[in-house]
C-alpha cells in the first residue's frame, strides 16, 4: 500500500495523457469524478485509474490531465484544456 501511495504522490502536478474509458461507478460520479480513464502505462481492471470531474467527455476521448490528488490506488486529475486547433480527440 505505502508503495502505490508514494508513486502516486511522485505524480501530483504531472501533466500526463488518459485514455477515458466511460462514466465513473455511482459512488464516484456523486462525488463529481463523473469518469474514469488510464494512463498508457495502465491495464484496464488491474492497475490505477484516474477519476475525471464530469464535463464534455466520452468513451474513447484522449485528454490531457494535470494530476490534481491522490487516493489509496487511484489519481484524480482535471482536463487541461486544448486549444481549438489543437484538440486531442
Amino acid at each position: 500500500k505505502r508503495i502505490h501511495v508514494e508513486r502516486n504522490e511522485s505524480l501530483l502536478g504531472a501533466r500526463l495523457p488518459v485514455l477515458v474509458d466511460g462514466r465513473a461507478p455511482d459512488g464516484r460520479a456523486a462525488a463529481g469524478q463523473g469518469f474514469v480513464g488510464r494512463t498508457p502505462a495502465d491495464a484496464p481492471e488491474v492497475d490505477i485509474v484516474v477519476r475525471l470531474p464530469d464535463g464534455e467527455l466520452q468513451a474513447g476521448d484522449l485528454v490531457e490531465v494535470r494530476i490534481t490528488g491522490v487516493d489509496e490506488y487511484d489519481l484524480i486529475g482535471s482536463v487541461v484544456p486544448v486549444p481549438e486547433s489543437g484538440s486531442l480527440r
